[in-house]
């Protein structure tokens, strides 16, 4: 019957460390930036895009950059660079005939880990005169719409829009307190309207109340600003107005929590464990349970083999041999393990090499105890 317990438990433990491992194999995206080099037509979008994961990331990188299929009227041009390396790889998106005035798609980049980040652009010709509800972007894949809702532009010309997801160095120009919401878009826009425009920012999340627009001029070269005039349920979706100077600006969607008068004492934020840390703590859950288990006196006459034992004698908790042996065996898993994750991922974290085999030891120790248990205590 022990000894069956114990398969149990060694197999339970298994599932927990290889289902640890697969989330905790799970890398960053790629960081994509755009912006805006010309005006009109002939406007060329400069993106570039590096790689999302921190330092200690073996082999990581970007492996390629393409141009989605279902992009029209666009040529994407790409730095040459060797794949799977560091440094950011830079690329253009331009229109293929500039004389249509007219084009939209997206590039698409991704790393050595499949992760993957968009840049996005849209031409749309605008004529002269009142401007009103012209839609300058969509990207039904990111679930973002920018409307031009009421403006005027002095002369004919084409709307510029560039995409990317909101970066580490974006996060200094919201004001205090705000963040970008979940799939938000940096919109970088060159318009050929003149004087106050009202803008229009559909995106696709719920409408959680506290939506925000933001908008600043690059010729100010000021923080983004709070435009929001109204936040209004479109079909399924919140769309955001609010209205700003052109022509060059730029715009995205931010939230920020709603005040309120508090109505209880604040409740401090409790810490979440990480992967590897609900696989560590569990590991260490189960000693404890093994020792509480083991520590229980062993009634006289029960030893191994049919031997008499002494009454209230206890097991050991550390038989150097015992643990030796299984701390050969489950480390040679944890290596194997590795080694397939190396295969299947191309690259490993040192927090995962570290959480791994701080994981082989103490399901080791968990083993030998219950070795030692079923053995009464011998240590061959």
């Amino acid at each position: 019957m022990a000894r069956r317990a114990s398969a149990l438990i060694l197999l339970a433990l298994i599932a927990l460390l290889a289902g640890s491992a697969a989330f905790a194999f799970h890398g960053l995206p790629p960081v994509c930036d755009a912006s805006i080099s010309g005006s009109g037509e002939t406007a060329i979008i400069n993106g570039s895009a590096a790689d999302g994961e921190p330092s200690d990331l073996i082999g990581s990188g970007i492996v390629s950059v393409v141009l989605d299929p279902s992009s029209t009227n666009l040529t994407l041009t790409v730095t040459p660079f060797t794949p799977g390396t560091a440094p950011p790889v830079t690329f253009t998106l331009a229109l293929t005939v500039p004389a249509t005035r007219s084009g939209k798609g997206t590039a698409i980049v991704t790393d050595d880990l499949g992760n993957m980040c968009r840049v996005g652009v849209a031409y749309t010709p605008i004529a002269a005169g009142v401007v009103s509800n012209t839609t300058v972007f969509s990207d039904p894949g990111q679930g973002v719409k920018l409307h031009i809702l009421n403006g005027f532009a002095p002369m004919a010309c084409t709307a510029v829009v560039a995409s990317s997801p909101p970066g580490a160095d974006d996060l200094p120009h919201l004001p205090a307190s705000y963040g970008f919401t979940p799939s938000a878009l940096i919109l970088d826009l060159d318009s050929p309207t003149s004087g106050l425009t009202r803008f229009a920012y559909d995106i696709n999340i719920p409408n959680t109340g506290d939506l925000r627009l933001g908008f600043r001029r690059f010729s100010t070269g000021c923080d983004l600003e709070d435009i929001t005039e109204s936040v209004e349920d479109i079909g399924f979706d919140p769309r955001v107005k609010g209205s700003g100077p052109t022509s060059r600006v730029q715009l995205a969607m931010a939230s920020t929590p709603t005040p309120r008068t508090p109505t209880c004492d604040p409740v401090l934020s409790v810490p979440t464990l990480t992967e590897w840390g609900l696989c560590v703590t569990t590991l260490l859950m189960l000693t404890g349970l093994t020792f509480l288990l083991m520590r229980r006196p062993v009634p006289a006459g029960e030893g191994r083999g049919g031997a008499r034992s002494i009454a209230g004698a206890t097991a050991p908790l550390f038989v150097p041999a015992v643990f030796g042996k299984t701390a050969c065996g489950t480390l040679a898993l944890a290596g194997v393990g590795l080694a397939a994750a190396e295969l299947v991922f191309d690259s490993i974290r040192a927090t995962d090499l570290a959480g791994a085999l701080l994981s082989a030891l103490i399901f080791a120790y968990v083993i030998h105890l219950w070795i030692v248990s079923v053995r009464g205590g011998a240590g061959d």
